[in-house]
């Protein structure tokens, strides 16, 4: 005979769970007082754990601040080194240009021959020097007649004064002799007309010498010109004149979009208007110059442009 075993049964082991050994020991619930006691310790942390984060970075945030509005505030701090030639054995070539600080072209205003030409290209000249003479014969016979026609003026302005005192002569007679009867009241009109027209005549050759005298005031200017002088003191970099020259022949480029003139080449000659023996040429093309506001140069560059 064998002994016989007992099988648990598959439904109370489905029912009771698995077999560990051992009794587990029931849940218990949690007290709110406890809870509220860790949630309030951990709050406790985290703002303890938030003032040591916040408030140092806070306060470096403030003495920055502080920092910097004092430093606009304060005067700025400058280091001055004294510049001093160094010794190198290195030589360093860079392009470049060498250009003055004032340049300017200057044409006579007198029209007429170079007498003389007192400086060359290269030298130094103050301002007010004189640079050259130019012969002016037309402008000479011009004062000349001006001033013989200020002497006759003068000499009309003398005569109308002589018939203007007759006229007045003639009235103040006619007057006296009116009341009696001897001057007739039409003789009288006329004798008041022609002192009017005296007097009259006497302003009008007034006029005429300060004419005159405003006309020869003007060709004495004119006649200064006939010396071109240095406007500023400098250098002189270019002659484009020579002894006799009278009138130039001049071709141009100008640059309508950039506003720029540049010489291509010149011609002196002799004679008017480009005409007679050439005294000096240069056919060398010149380097691009802006145009200046009030200059010749403008006033050919609107024509040749517009």
């Amino acid at each position: 005979m064998t002994p016989s075993r007992e099988e648990p049964s598959t439904d109370a082991a489905s029912t009771e769970g698995p077999n560990l050994g051992f009794v587990l020991p029931s849940a218990r619930r949690i007290p709110r007082r406890r809870l509220a006691t860790i949630g309030l310790i951990a709050l406790c942390v985290l703002a303890i754990a938030f003032a040591l984060g916040y408030l140092p970075r806070r306060g470096k945030r403030a003495a920055l601040q502080a920092s910097a509005e004092s430093a606009q505030r304060a005067l700025p701090r400058i280091e001055v080194v004294a510049p001093k030639v160094g010794a190198s054995d290195r030589a360093l070539e860079l392009p470049g240009a060498v250009r003055p600080l004032q340049e300017t072209v200057l044409f006579a205003r007198a029209s007429g021959y170079v007498r003389a030409w007192r400086v060359d290209i290269g030298d130094k000249v103050k301002k007010g020097e004189i640079l050259a003479e130019i012969e002016t014969p037309e402008l000479d016979q011009e004062l000349s007649q001006a001033q013989a026609q200020l002497l006759q003026t003068r000499a009309s302005l003398l005569q109308a004064k002589a018939n203007r005192d007759l006229a007045k002569a003639n009235l103040a007679r006619a007057k006296r002799l009116a009341p009696s009867g001897i001057v007739s009241k039409a003789d009288l009109d006329q004798s008041e007309a022609q002192a009017q027209v005296g007097e009259a005549n006497v302003s009008v050759a007034d006029a005429n010498v300060a004419a005159q005298q405003a006309n020869i005031r003007r060709l004495n200017q004119l006649k200064d010109f006939a010396k071109v002088t240095a406007p500023f003191a400098g250098t002189i970099t270019q002659r484009m004149v020579e002894v006799g020259y009278f009138s130039q022949k001049v071709r141009a480029q100008y640059d309508c979009t950039d506003r720029r003139v540049r010489r291509l080449s010149v011609w002196l000659h002799a004679g008017h208007m480009g005409e007679g023996k050439v005294i000096y040429a240069d056919d060398t093309p010149h380097e691009w110059e802006a145009v200046e506001v009030g200059t010749l140069n403008e006033s050919l560059w609107k024509i040749a442009c517009k």
